[in-house]
Protein backbone atom coordinates (compact mmCIF):
# COMPACT_ATOMS: atom_id res chain seq x y z
CA UNK A 1 0.00 0.00 0.00
CA UNK A 2 1.70 3.59 -1.32
CA UNK A 3 2.00 6.39 0.88
CA UNK A 4 -0.65 8.46 -0.46
CA UNK A 5 -3.32 5.69 -0.24
CA UNK A 6 -2.23 5.03 3.38
CA UNK A 7 -3.01 8.88 3.58
CA UNK A 8 -6.47 8.84 1.85
CA UNK A 9 -7.16 5.79 4.25
CA UNK A 10 -6.08 7.58 7.33
CA UNK A 11 -8.30 10.37 6.48
CA UNK A 12 -11.15 8.52 6.07
CA UNK A 13 -11.48 6.41 8.84
CA UNK A 14 -10.98 9.85 10.86
CA UNK A 15 -13.69 10.92 9.06
CA UNK A 16 -15.81 8.01 9.52
CA UNK A 17 -14.78 7.71 13.59
CA UNK A 18 -16.19 10.97 14.01
CA UNK A 19 -19.37 10.29 11.86
CA UNK A 20 -20.05 6.62 14.70
CA UNK A 21 -19.37 9.22 17.52
CA UNK A 22 -22.06 10.98 16.95
CA UNK A 23 -24.93 8.84 14.85
CA UNK A 24 -24.16 5.88 17.25
CA UNK A 25 -26.98 5.06 19.83
CA UNK A 26 -24.83 4.52 22.59
CA UNK A 27 -25.79 1.87 25.36
CA UNK A 28 -24.35 1.77 28.25
CA UNK A 29 -23.10 3.84 31.62
CA UNK A 30 -20.02 4.39 32.65
CA UNK A 31 -18.44 6.45 36.11
CA UNK A 32 -14.46 6.47 36.13
CA UNK A 33 -13.00 5.95 39.27
CA UNK A 34 -9.86 8.39 40.05
CA UNK A 35 -6.94 8.00 38.88
CA UNK A 36 -5.17 6.43 35.56
CA UNK A 37 -5.65 3.18 34.34
CA UNK A 38 -4.62 0.79 31.66
CA UNK A 39 -7.54 0.42 29.43
CA UNK A 40 -7.71 -2.89 27.69
CA UNK A 41 -10.99 -3.96 24.88
CA UNK A 42 -10.43 -6.53 21.72
CA UNK A 43 -8.40 -5.70 18.69
CA UNK A 44 -10.95 -5.91 16.19
CA UNK A 45 -13.20 -3.33 18.17
CA UNK A 46 -10.59 -0.21 17.56
CA UNK A 47 -13.23 1.53 15.37
CA UNK A 48 -15.94 1.34 18.60
CA UNK A 49 -12.74 2.97 21.11
CA UNK A 50 -12.13 5.80 18.93
CA UNK A 51 -15.43 6.69 18.25
CA UNK A 52 -16.26 6.15 21.89
CA UNK A 53 -13.43 8.26 23.01
CA UNK A 54 -14.44 11.27 20.37
CA UNK A 55 -17.63 10.84 21.91
CA UNK A 56 -17.13 10.87 25.31
CA UNK A 57 -13.50 10.76 26.49
CA UNK A 58 -11.40 13.51 24.78
CA UNK A 59 -11.05 15.54 27.50
CA UNK A 60 -9.01 12.60 29.17
CA UNK A 61 -5.74 12.27 28.07
CA UNK A 62 -4.69 8.91 26.57
CA UNK A 63 -1.93 7.26 25.31
CA UNK A 64 -1.74 3.88 23.14
CA UNK A 65 0.43 1.08 22.50
CA UNK A 66 0.57 0.38 18.90
CA UNK A 67 2.28 -2.31 16.53
CA UNK A 68 4.95 -0.84 14.43
CA UNK A 69 3.72 -2.71 11.77
CA UNK A 70 2.46 -0.94 8.43
CA UNK A 71 -0.73 -1.16 10.01
CA UNK A 72 -0.56 -0.12 13.42
CA UNK A 73 0.75 2.88 11.30
CA UNK A 74 -3.00 3.48 9.95
CA UNK A 75 -4.39 3.09 13.28
CA UNK A 76 -2.13 5.21 14.91
CA UNK A 77 -2.36 7.96 12.94
CA UNK A 78 -5.93 7.95 12.87
CA UNK A 79 -5.54 7.70 16.89
CA UNK A 80 -3.33 11.03 16.45
CA UNK A 81 -5.93 12.59 14.26
CA UNK A 82 -8.66 12.31 17.43
CA UNK A 83 -6.21 13.57 20.04
CA UNK A 84 -4.19 10.88 21.75
CA UNK A 85 -1.08 10.47 22.05
CA UNK A 86 1.11 7.27 20.30
CA UNK A 87 4.20 4.94 21.33
CA UNK A 88 5.00 2.42 19.40
CA UNK A 89 5.63 -1.23 20.17
CA UNK A 90 4.11 -3.98 21.33
CA UNK A 91 3.26 -5.64 25.20
CA UNK A 92 5.69 -8.44 23.69
CA UNK A 93 8.36 -6.22 22.06
CA UNK A 94 8.82 -3.84 25.54
CA UNK A 95 12.13 -1.81 24.25
CA UNK A 96 13.48 0.25 27.04
CA UNK A 97 12.92 3.35 24.99
CA UNK A 98 9.20 2.37 24.71
CA UNK A 99 9.29 2.06 28.73
CA UNK A 100 10.78 5.32 28.72
CA UNK A 101 7.69 7.13 26.74
CA UNK A 102 5.11 4.75 28.59
CA UNK A 103 6.56 6.38 31.76
CA UNK A 104 6.91 10.03 30.77
CA UNK A 105 3.31 9.98 29.90
CA UNK A 106 2.28 8.15 32.84
CA UNK A 107 3.67 10.92 35.14
CA UNK A 108 1.66 13.48 33.27
CA UNK A 109 -1.05 11.67 34.50
CA UNK A 110 -1.96 10.03 31.12
CA UNK A 111 -4.37 6.69 31.00
CA UNK A 112 -2.89 4.20 28.70
CA UNK A 113 -4.52 1.72 25.78
CA UNK A 114 -3.35 -1.86 25.28
CA UNK A 115 -4.82 -4.40 22.84
CA UNK A 116 -4.81 -8.03 24.68
CA UNK A 117 -4.83 -9.89 22.06
CA UNK A 118 -2.82 -7.27 19.33
CA UNK A 119 -1.07 -7.34 16.99
CA UNK A 120 -2.13 -10.92 14.92
CA UNK A 121 -4.14 -12.63 17.47
CA UNK A 122 -4.94 -15.58 17.77
CA UNK A 123 -8.65 -13.71 18.40
CA UNK A 124 -9.93 -13.23 21.93
CA UNK A 125 -6.55 -14.99 23.40
CA UNK A 126 -4.81 -12.61 26.34
CA UNK A 127 -1.20 -12.16 26.11
CA UNK A 128 0.84 -11.78 29.05
CA UNK A 129 2.69 -8.97 28.28
CA UNK A 130 -0.46 -6.00 29.47
CA UNK A 131 0.09 -7.90 32.73
CA UNK A 132 3.94 -7.37 32.55
CA UNK A 133 3.20 -3.75 31.72
CA UNK A 134 0.66 -3.44 34.80
CA UNK A 135 3.46 -4.54 37.42
CA UNK A 136 5.71 -2.11 35.94
CA UNK A 137 3.83 0.39 35.84
CA UNK A 138 1.26 -0.37 38.60
CA UNK A 139 -1.53 0.49 36.95
CA UNK A 140 -5.01 -1.37 37.24
CA UNK A 141 -6.37 -2.93 34.21
CA UNK A 142 -9.96 -1.38 33.16
CA UNK A 143 -11.62 -3.80 30.47
CA UNK A 144 -14.56 -2.60 28.00
CA UNK A 145 -16.33 -4.09 26.04
CA UNK A 146 -18.19 -3.04 22.89
CA UNK A 147 -20.90 -4.78 20.69
CA UNK A 148 -23.34 -3.39 17.97
CA UNK A 149 -26.87 -4.34 16.28
CA UNK A 150 -25.49 -3.71 12.87
CA UNK A 151 -22.01 -3.92 11.79
CA UNK A 152 -19.58 -5.14 8.56
CA UNK A 153 -16.97 -7.79 8.97
CA UNK A 154 -13.21 -7.62 7.38
CA UNK A 155 -11.76 -10.64 6.50
CA UNK A 156 -8.86 -10.27 8.71
CA UNK A 157 -7.25 -12.77 11.70
CA UNK A 158 -9.26 -10.74 13.91
CA UNK A 159 -12.84 -10.40 11.78
CA UNK A 160 -12.43 -6.94 12.26
CA UNK A 161 -15.84 -5.09 12.49
CA UNK A 162 -16.84 -1.77 11.56
CA UNK A 163 -19.85 -0.22 13.12
CA UNK A 164 -22.50 1.08 10.95
CA UNK A 165 -23.89 4.53 11.16
CA UNK A 166 -27.24 4.82 13.63
CA UNK A 167 -26.87 1.14 15.15
CA UNK A 168 -27.04 0.59 18.20
CA UNK A 169 -23.82 -0.06 20.77
CA UNK A 170 -23.59 -1.68 24.12
CA UNK A 171 -20.58 -0.83 26.02
CA UNK A 172 -19.37 -2.39 29.41
CA UNK A 173 -16.72 -0.86 31.52
CA UNK A 174 -15.50 -4.06 33.66
CA UNK A 175 -14.28 -4.69 36.88
CA UNK A 176 -10.48 -3.31 37.24
CA UNK A 177 -7.99 -6.26 37.88
CA UNK A 178 -5.11 -4.94 40.25
CA UNK A 179 -1.61 -4.91 39.55
CA UNK A 180 -0.06 -8.17 39.63
CA UNK A 181 0.34 -11.80 37.99
CA UNK A 182 -0.65 -13.10 34.68
CA UNK A 183 -5.13 -13.52 35.10
CA UNK A 184 -5.63 -14.54 31.85
CA UNK A 185 -8.83 -16.27 32.41
CA UNK A 186 -10.16 -13.96 34.84
CA UNK A 187 -9.20 -10.75 32.37
CA UNK A 188 -11.00 -12.77 29.48
CA UNK A 189 -14.16 -13.00 31.67
CA UNK A 190 -14.30 -9.43 32.32
CA UNK A 191 -13.99 -8.74 28.82
CA UNK A 192 -16.19 -10.81 27.21
CA UNK A 193 -16.90 -10.68 22.85
CA UNK A 194 -20.05 -9.42 23.76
Amino acid sequence: MGKFIRKILVLLLDFYTTLLAYTLIWRGRFILPRGNFIWVFWHNRILYFVAFYKRYLHPLPFAALVSPSRDGEIIAKVAERGGMKIVRGSSRHFSPSTARKIFDFLKEGYHLIIIPDGPRGPRYEVKEGVFRISSWTKLWILPLSFDSSFYLVFPSWDFFRIPLPFSRVNFQLGVLLPPGEDRKEELKKRLPPL
